[in-house]
């Protein structure tokens, strides 16, 4: 039987300054690829009600900084928080799964009391588009793709999250997982320079899905 998962969009400015949504294609064929068929979130309509198995929170952009006490000047998504939060609460009381993805999964953590931070002053740097090291907590290295400004650091990590990989030179949640909750700060969707580790990202999602991850 075909699972059905909302799934939400990026929120961005057009050339003519008008708002609108997106979401990638990538995410579309991913999670197809899983037998999962989309219901997808408008930033500008209410959460959808139909039903559903999954809620899927995805990348692009960056949270508000202002929402937790900081400073911005960065655009802010202000209608896709608002979804989102509709969608994570409402998921949490009935017990659905979510997956948070990139942004997602920074925005998971600030719902649930964690905080996330600017990356820009690291120990060891990751560029943007070069994917680097993570350990899982079984201590296996796979490489994953970087394409995130902020980020949680261990200590930042939301009560009721636990980490399932670390940037450890670092000190950075790479992922996570809770009750009926996953985070990715990477994205499963998109390319991995090494093959081997695309494919075990990819288990951890469908282990997930299917309620195998341990």
């Amino acid at each position: 039987m075909t699972m059905k998962a909302i799934i939400t969009q990026r929120q961005y400015l057009d050339p003519r300054g008008i708002e609108c949504d997106l979401l990638e294609s990538e995410y579309v064929i991913f999670f197809r690829r899983l037998g999962i068929d989309l219901l997808i979130q408008s930033n500008f309509q209410p959460p959808i009600t139909d039903k559903h198995d999954l809620v899927i929170l995805t990348g692009g952009g960056s949270l508000d900084p202002t929402r937790f006490g900081e400073t911005s000047d960065r655009y802010a998504q202000d209608e896709r928080d608002t979804v989102e939060k509709a969608l994570f609460l409402s998921a949490v009381a009935q017990q659905v799964p979510v997956i948070g993805i990139c942004r997602g999964m920074q925005h998971i953590n600030v719902l649930l009391g964690g905080r996330i931070s600017s990356l820009s002053d690291l120990k060891i740097a990751r560029p943007i588009g070069v994917d680097h090291e993570v350990r899982l907590d079984n201590s296996q290295a796979i490489l994953v793709n970087n394409f995130h400004d902020d980020g949680v650091y261990v200590d930042d990590l939301a009560k009721g999250l636990a980490p399932l990989a670390l940037d450890v030179e670092n000190k950075i949640v790479e992922a996570f997982c809770g009750d009926k909750i996953l985070g990715l700060q990477w994205h499963p969707e998109r390319k991995f320079q090494d093959p081997n580790s695309k494919h075990i990202s990819t288990k951890i999602v469908e282990d997930f899905i299917l309620g195998r991850l341990e």
